[in-house]
Protein backbone atom coordinates (compact mmCIF):
# COMPACT_ATOMS: atom_id res chain seq x y z
CA UNK A 1 0.00 0.00 0.00
CA UNK A 2 1.46 3.09 -0.71
CA UNK A 3 2.57 6.24 1.08
CA UNK A 4 0.92 9.02 1.65
CA UNK A 5 3.86 10.91 -0.31
CA UNK A 6 3.66 8.26 -2.36
CA UNK A 7 -0.05 8.74 -3.44
CA UNK A 8 1.09 12.79 -3.10
CA UNK A 9 4.21 12.26 -5.67
CA UNK A 10 1.55 10.10 -8.00
CA UNK A 11 -1.21 12.77 -7.86
CA UNK A 12 1.49 15.49 -8.85
CA UNK A 13 2.92 13.94 -11.52
CA UNK A 14 -0.36 13.01 -13.14
CA UNK A 15 -2.26 16.52 -12.86
CA UNK A 16 0.35 19.04 -11.94
CA UNK A 17 3.71 19.96 -14.57
CA UNK A 18 5.38 22.60 -12.89
CA UNK A 19 5.09 25.13 -10.02
CA UNK A 20 3.55 27.15 -11.99
CA UNK A 21 0.44 24.83 -12.32
CA UNK A 22 0.07 24.11 -8.67
CA UNK A 23 0.59 27.79 -7.68
CA UNK A 24 -1.89 28.95 -9.72
CA UNK A 25 -4.20 25.94 -8.81
CA UNK A 26 -4.06 26.80 -5.34
CA UNK A 27 -4.88 30.24 -5.73
CA UNK A 28 -7.39 29.32 -7.09
CA UNK A 29 -8.56 26.92 -4.35
CA UNK A 30 -8.01 29.46 -1.62
CA UNK A 31 -9.84 31.60 -3.48
CA UNK A 32 -13.22 29.34 -3.60
CA UNK A 33 -15.54 28.03 -6.71
CA UNK A 34 -17.49 30.66 -7.52
CA UNK A 35 -14.08 33.43 -7.89
CA UNK A 36 -13.48 34.09 -11.65
CA UNK A 37 -9.81 35.04 -12.95
CA UNK A 38 -8.55 36.05 -15.96
CA UNK A 39 -4.67 35.31 -17.06
CA UNK A 40 -3.33 39.27 -16.04
CA UNK A 41 -5.20 38.95 -12.89
CA UNK A 42 -3.46 35.81 -11.62
CA UNK A 43 -0.29 37.29 -13.09
CA UNK A 44 -0.32 40.00 -10.75
CA UNK A 45 -1.36 37.43 -7.88
CA UNK A 46 1.33 34.78 -9.14
CA UNK A 47 3.90 37.68 -10.01
CA UNK A 48 4.56 35.25 -12.77
CA UNK A 49 4.30 36.65 -16.85
CA UNK A 50 1.96 36.61 -18.51
CA UNK A 51 2.94 34.10 -21.29
CA UNK A 52 3.53 31.53 -17.93
CA UNK A 53 0.39 32.66 -16.56
CA UNK A 54 -1.74 31.58 -19.99
CA UNK A 55 0.17 28.28 -20.66
CA UNK A 56 -0.50 27.03 -16.96
CA UNK A 57 -4.17 27.83 -17.23
CA UNK A 58 -4.18 26.09 -21.03
CA UNK A 59 -2.68 23.23 -19.26
CA UNK A 60 -5.08 23.27 -15.81
CA UNK A 61 -7.71 23.56 -18.28
CA UNK A 62 -7.01 20.67 -20.40
CA UNK A 63 -7.24 18.26 -17.35
CA UNK A 64 -10.71 19.73 -16.19
CA UNK A 65 -9.27 21.25 -13.19
CA UNK A 66 -10.16 24.57 -14.53
CA UNK A 67 -13.05 25.88 -16.74
CA UNK A 68 -12.88 28.52 -19.08
CA UNK A 69 -15.58 31.13 -20.09
CA UNK A 70 -16.41 31.71 -23.64
CA UNK A 71 -16.24 35.59 -22.82
CA UNK A 72 -13.08 37.75 -23.89
CA UNK A 73 -10.93 37.97 -21.97
CA UNK A 74 -11.00 34.56 -21.08
CA UNK A 75 -11.52 33.83 -17.42
CA UNK A 76 -11.27 30.91 -15.54
CA UNK A 77 -13.46 29.12 -12.52
CA UNK A 78 -11.84 26.36 -10.34
CA UNK A 79 -13.73 23.26 -11.10
CA UNK A 80 -13.06 19.70 -9.94
CA UNK A 81 -16.54 17.97 -9.37
CA UNK A 82 -15.33 14.29 -8.40
CA UNK A 83 -15.05 14.43 -4.48
CA UNK A 84 -12.01 12.24 -4.78
CA UNK A 85 -9.75 14.14 -7.12
CA UNK A 86 -10.80 17.26 -5.36
CA UNK A 87 -9.69 15.64 -2.39
CA UNK A 88 -6.26 14.98 -3.30
CA UNK A 89 -6.27 18.33 -4.88
CA UNK A 90 -6.67 19.66 -1.35
CA UNK A 91 -4.20 17.45 -0.02
CA UNK A 92 -1.69 18.99 -2.73
CA UNK A 93 -2.22 22.17 -2.02
CA UNK A 94 -2.29 21.88 2.03
CA UNK A 95 1.40 20.14 1.93
CA UNK A 96 2.18 22.95 -0.88
CA UNK A 97 1.83 25.57 1.54
CA UNK A 98 2.73 24.06 4.99
CA UNK A 99 5.47 22.12 3.45
CA UNK A 100 6.90 23.88 0.00
CA UNK A 101 10.40 22.43 0.57
CA UNK A 102 9.00 18.69 0.39
CA UNK A 103 6.46 19.37 -2.76
CA UNK A 104 8.96 20.90 -4.96
CA UNK A 105 10.89 17.92 -4.30
CA UNK A 106 8.61 15.65 -5.46
CA UNK A 107 8.38 17.65 -8.39
CA UNK A 108 11.94 17.88 -9.53
CA UNK A 109 11.73 14.24 -9.28
CA UNK A 110 8.69 14.39 -11.26
CA UNK A 111 10.42 16.64 -14.08
CA UNK A 112 13.11 14.01 -13.64
CA UNK A 113 11.32 10.96 -14.23
CA UNK A 114 9.18 12.56 -17.30
CA UNK A 115 13.03 13.45 -19.27
CA UNK A 116 13.64 10.46 -18.48
CA UNK A 117 10.86 8.57 -19.99
CA UNK A 118 10.70 10.96 -23.04
CA UNK A 119 14.64 10.26 -23.57
CA UNK A 120 13.96 6.50 -23.83
CA UNK A 121 11.16 6.83 -26.11
CA UNK A 122 13.04 9.11 -28.42
CA UNK A 123 15.78 6.66 -27.90
CA UNK A 124 13.81 4.01 -28.63
CA UNK A 125 11.72 5.53 -31.87
CA UNK A 126 15.51 6.14 -33.42
CA UNK A 127 15.47 2.17 -34.09
CA UNK A 128 12.22 1.89 -35.53
CA UNK A 129 12.10 0.55 -39.06
CA UNK A 130 9.11 1.50 -40.89
CA UNK A 131 8.02 3.45 -38.77
CA UNK A 132 6.51 7.10 -38.88
CA UNK A 133 9.91 8.84 -38.55
CA UNK A 134 11.24 10.00 -42.00
CA UNK A 135 14.52 9.57 -42.74
CA UNK A 136 15.03 11.80 -45.44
Amino acid sequence: MPTDDEELRRFLFEHVEDLEDLEIIARFHELGDDRLLNAAELAVLTRFPDTTTREALARLAARGLLAPTATEPVSYRYVIADASLRERLERAVVEYRQQPIKVMGMMTSNAIERVRTAAVRTFAECFRIGGPKSRG
